[in-house]
Parts: C-alpha cells; structure tokens; sequence
C-alpha cells in the first residue's frame, strides 16, 4: 500500500472508532435521560414499563455488539496494517467494555429478564417480595456495568476525539 492509501485507511478507522463509541455511548445515554423516565413517568402500568425497558435493552445490546465488533476490528486493521501504535490504555478498556457488553447481553441480562418475569408472574405475596428481591440484586449489577461501560465510553470516546 502506498503512503497515501496507509494514511486513509488510519482515518477511516479512526472514523468507524469513534462512531462506533458515539452509538456505544450515545445510545445508553438517550436511553437513561430519555427512555427510561418515559417509561416511569408515565400511566402505564409498572410490569409494562419494566417489559418495554428490557426490549429496549435488548435493542441497546444488539447495538452494542455490532458497534463493540466495528470498534475492535477497526483497531485491529489501524494498528496492524496500517502499523499505527494503539495505546495500551486505549486497548484495555475497550477489551473491558467489550467483555462487559458481552457478559450482559449474554448471561446478566437473561438472568435480569427471568427473575422479572418470575416477580410479574408470581401472586403469593412473600414470594413475590422474595422474587423482586432476586430481580434488583441482578439489576443493580447490571446498572453498575452499564454505567461503568458508559465511564469507559466517554474516556475513551475522548481519548480518540483528542487523538
């Protein structure tokens, strides 16, 4: 490859990079300040509105994954074919938000919809108070990952924006 097609390729990775992380954070972020409000503020009924968030999730992972797969290989195509150094601080953390992204979408967030289900459907009422239980241990973790995912984001979003 000639010096000129090296130098487009390390901007159009750099490109496919950061909006890959402007979806990654962007997504999450119109999801917290607008979605979820929306659902909760709203005149449905709560069991509707925690249905309607975990599609919405959902959607959001799929996202995720196709932006954490652009991310990755766009990295990988800059820092080995067009030999253009990644640092090791930009490396780590997005491997990090891709294992997180991808232990969510995979066993987290089916475990989250299960339990959810289970507290809708149960009627006996300790037992529905012992599933609700069960559903926001997993769900407080699951928000402490994808706020941890979104910090991530936005310091690495950051770091290549500076770049």
């Amino acid at each position: 490859m000639g010096g000129l097609s090296i130098r487009k390729l390390i901007v159009v990775c750099q490109c496919v990079e950061v909006i890959a992380l402007a979806v990654w954070v962007g997504g999450l972020a119109a999801i917290i300040a607008a979605v979820i409000p929306a659902a909760f503020n709203s005149p449905i009924p709560i069991e509707t509105g925690g249905r309607l968030l975990m599609k919405t999730f959902h959607g959001y992972d799929r996202l995720v994954l196709v932006s954490a797969g652009a991310l990755m290989l766009s990295m990988l195509a800059r820092g080995v074919v067009a030999k253009d150094l990644i640092g090791r601080p930009e490396w780590a953390m997005a491997e990090i938000m891709v294992m997180v992204a991808v232990g969510l979408t995979f066993y987290l967030n089916p475990e989250v919809v299960r339990l959810q289900e289970l507290a809708f459907a149960t009627t006996e009422t300790e037992a529905k108070k012992a599933a609700y239980d069960a559903f926001f241990h997993y769900h407080w973790i699951a928000r402490i990952l994808y706020l941890s995912n979104l910090g991530l984001g936005m310091t690495l979003l950051c770091m290549k924006v500076r770049k």
